[in-house]
């Protein structure tokens, strides 16, 4: 055999077992993320795509948790009506407890919501939500440096066994 047929047979072996292993890795990888969210069970997507030229793996969630932890959402004004059912209860003030009748309270353009500590605010908005970027973050730390290195030589070291 040629060493120009030989070497592009090396580069092949490299590549295919490059793509098996990362292909692996990333199931495994997906696996362990639906473990932290479990609500994204049943959403991972994996696509692979091989070319003459080029050889791809794609990976990530189609879930609108994930997407609003990676990507954020933007504020939401409120609108239109909501309708607050107030139950009975007592008022104080200067001259004692007053009792108050049961009653509904209407917001136009805005949502009573009582906040984690307990107090209530009037909102007009729905708040951003920061995008987390959690599967930048953890796709960036297990498949760059040190941690791909070693990846990349286990699936060459096994392709040539």
């Amino acid at each position: 055999m040629s060493d120009e047929k030989e070497s592009k047979k090396i580069i092949s072996t490299m590549s295919t077992a490059i793509m098996e292993s990362l292909q692996k890795d990333v199931s495994l990888w997906a696996d362990e993320m639906e473990q932290t969210y479990p609500t994204w069970k049943g959403s991972r997507t994996i696509k692979r795509s091989d070319s003459q030229y080029q050889r791809k793996l794609e990976a990530g969630f189609n879930n609108a948790h994930a997407n609003k932890l990676e990507d954020g959402v933007p504020a939401k004004p409120i609108t239109g009506e909501y309708v607050q059912k107030v139950k009975s209860h007592k008022r104080k003030g200067k001259r004692g407890a007053t009792t108050v009748k049961a009653h509904t309270k209407t917001y136009k353009n805005s949502k009573p919501v009582q906040l984690r500590s307990g107090v209530w605010r009037v909102l007009t908005e729905m708040p951003k939500v920061k995008a987390e970027k959690i599967i930048s973050k953890s796709v960036k730390s297990r498949y760059t440096g040190k941690n791909m290195n070693k990846l990349l030589a286990e699936a060459i070291k096994q392709a040539f066994k």
